[in-house]
């Protein structure tokens, strides 16, 4: 089944600078979604962010930020698992806030983080979350442009319409996922005036639950497994610029059937600048979801596979015009979880 779909992203960002280690910015945008053959899926997702840092001149800093979403678009869940089903109203909120030190040989650094998220429909008011992590970071030079970093994070995570029975699953306090999340993580971070950016990292992660059983009966097992996060950037010219990302996370299922998956991705992409207008973009990656079931032979396995090209020219220092196509294909061992889609578009882009 195809359809043509229409975007428009109307936006706005008010920036104070006073350098790049002080500075407030506030944003919102919408992308504002026209299905041709299918308008009553039709929606708007809605953006707004705030970020701000002050730096001392001891050194020391304050770090904010908060980023908001509303929006009823097809994935229901960040999960991967509703994302054939439309109009899951919800919206979801992250506030961070840290406190740090940060000299050329050593940093330090201690924050809280807020996670809300919503339904708006009751058939998923069993999904609403509450996450509340803290987390330290410790880092020192060991290159002119490489930090070495050590970092550990505590999360509580609870379900409150679980908890209060206020759901249509039969979930009640002695069978919610509310569950303590620990991460511990050593890295390496490069500094963003070198031609190698942005940050690897890797650890061990565990996930203790409260309860020993969900409202279906299936049991909770608690984790234990590696932890990855990277997000990679290589300066080759002026003209020429690699990207790598890659993660490996424990995450919470919107589905009874699975206790808790295990979300593997490794995404590569390039652009390419030429004749002063032109610039072309060429990505792909890999994604494999491990779903671990209550049950013997119940876990479910996902392979997908995407990939994205695509070509723009700038009429203006405002104003540019592009083309883009891209696939996404995932194999399972669920049959008819199996799908492949071809996507193809024309962008518009003006920005004052």
């Amino acid at each position: 089944m195809g359809d043509w779909v229409n975007i428009i992203s109307p936006g706005i960002m008010l920036l104070h600078e006073r350098d790049e280690t002080t500075f407030l910015m506030l944003s919102y945008d919408a992308d504002i979604y026209f299905y041709s053959g299918n308008p009553d899926i039709n929606f708007v997702r809605h953006n707004a962010r705030l970020q701000g840092q002050y730096m001392l001149p001891s050194n020391f800093y304050i770090r904010v930020e908060d980023y908001f979403v509303h929006t009823a678009d097809p994935t229901g869940d960040d999960n991967l698992f509703r994302q054939d089903e439309f109009n899951v109203r919800r919206w979801y909120n992250f506030a961070d806030i840290a406190i740090g030190y940060e000299s050329y040989k050593f940093g330090a650094e201690i924050g809280y983080q807020n996670y809300l998220h919503r339904y708006e429909e009751s058939i998923d008011y069993w999904q609403n979350e509450d996450a509340h992590t803290a987390h330290v970071e410790l880092s020192y030079r060991i290159f002119p442009k490489t930090k070495l970093t050590g970092s550990y994070e505590l999360s509580f995570i609870s379900f409150p319409k679980q908890n209060s029975g206020d759901n249509d699953v039969g979930a009640r306090s002695g069978t919610s996922q509310d569950n303590v999340q620990h991460q511990g993580f050593i890295g390496v971070r490069f500094d963003p005036t070198a031609k190698l950016r942005g940050y690897l990292r890797g650890g061990i992660g565990w996930k203790d639950y409260r309860n020993n059983r969900n409202w279906d009966g299936y049991k909770y097992d608690d984790i234990m497994t590696w932890v990855v996060q990277a997000d990679l950037e290589y300066l080759y010219s002026d003209a020429l610029r690699f990207g790598l990302e890659g993660e490996r996370s424990m995450r919470d299922t919107s589905n009874t059937r699975y206790t808790h998956f295990f979300y593997n991705s490794i995404a590569l992409d390039a652009e390419y600048t030429f004749w002063e207008k032109w610039m072309a973009n060429l990505g792909g990656e890999l994604e494999y979801v491990e779903y671990i079931g209550g049950g013997p032979n119940s876990n479910r396995y996902d392979t997908i596979l995407s990939g994205e090209a695509g070509l723009s020219y700038a009429f203006r220092d405002w104003l540019s015009l592009g083309v883009f196509y891209q696939i996404r294909n995932r194999e399972s061992n669920v049959n008819n979880e199996r799908y492949t889609s071809h996507r193809t578009g024309v962008t518009v882009a003006a920005e004052y």
